[in-house]
């Protein structure tokens, strides 16, 4: 599960591209922005939507962060790997 969840050192558009350009943010905090992708995989259509399934994708910029936020970032990796989602 953890593999399917987090990327480590790799780009974000490696896996996934993005559904409009420029991306279509639907949320950001203090940690990053998520935005709307699809999985490079999955391209394929789907028969009942017609389109391929879109994933809501949370982006971070380590580099940007000091030491404080990476702990906060930490924590909230645990909050968010805990979740199960439908």
């Amino acid at each position: 599960l953890l593999a399917c969840l987090y990327h480590p050192g790799r780009d974000l558009c490696s896996d996934y591209y993005y559904t409009s350009n420029p991306p279509t943010i639907i949320s950001s905090g203090w940690s990053g922005d998520i935005v709307l992708c699809r999985r490079r995989q999955e391209k394929e259509v789907q028969p009942i939507t017609g389109a391929a399934d879109i994933r809501c994708v949370k982006t971070f910029d380590l580099s940007k962060m000091g030491p404080d936020r990476l702990d906060k970032l930490a924590d909230e990796a645990v909050v968010y790997l805990s979740l199960e989602h439908p």
